[in-house]
């Protein structure tokens, strides 16, 4: 980890005193906005994957907060988190030729909630996202519960 560390800060182009490397080598974590006795800022950087699990996982607590009881709020979480992915994508943090299915898929459906989730007002997310090759999908699987609590409900075509 200390190595990682000093690598990544050689690498960021900070100028570094011996006495600055020798307090990050100390450290075991990186502090957010962390100042260096040169007056410096060393602002920790989110790797893409960190970016998207954080998008999404910003968008899933906005939507629990205003859940409703109708039939396309599943249609609603989905479309949002595709979104999201969707401009991943087009910035080109997610790779795929051509085709949207080989760059990240969202399900949110009856093959990834049981009934007794449906029941509960569990809401459970999968999303793929290919990072580095086209259709190699890294796979996260989101969860949260309503805030209210009431049973979600299904349209046959979700």
């Amino acid at each position: 980890m200390k190595w990682i560390l000093f690598i990544s800060l050689l690498c960021s182009g900070a100028i570094l005193s011996a006495q600055d490397t020798i307090q990050r080598a100390k450290i075991s974590g990186m502090q957010p906005g962390r100042i260096l006795s040169s007056n410096r800022i060393i602002k920790p950087t989110l790797t893409t994957e960190q970016k998207i699990v954080a998008s999404i996982n910003l968008f899933l607590d906005s939507m629990v907060r205003t859940a409703d009881a109708s039939p396309f709020f599943i249609q609603k979480i989905k479309t949002g988190v595709s979104n999201i992915l969707f401009g991943f994508r087009r910035t080109g943090a997610l790779t795929g030729a051509g085709q949207q299915e080989q760059a990240f898929f969202v399900q949110c459906n009856v093959q990834t909630m049981t009934q007794k989730d449906i029941a509960d007002g569990r809401l459970v997310l999968i999303a793929g996202y290919a990072l580095l090759k086209p259709a190699e999908f890294e796979i996260r699987r989101f969860e949260r519960i309503l805030i209210n609590k009431t049973p979600l409900q299904y349209t046959s075509q979700f």
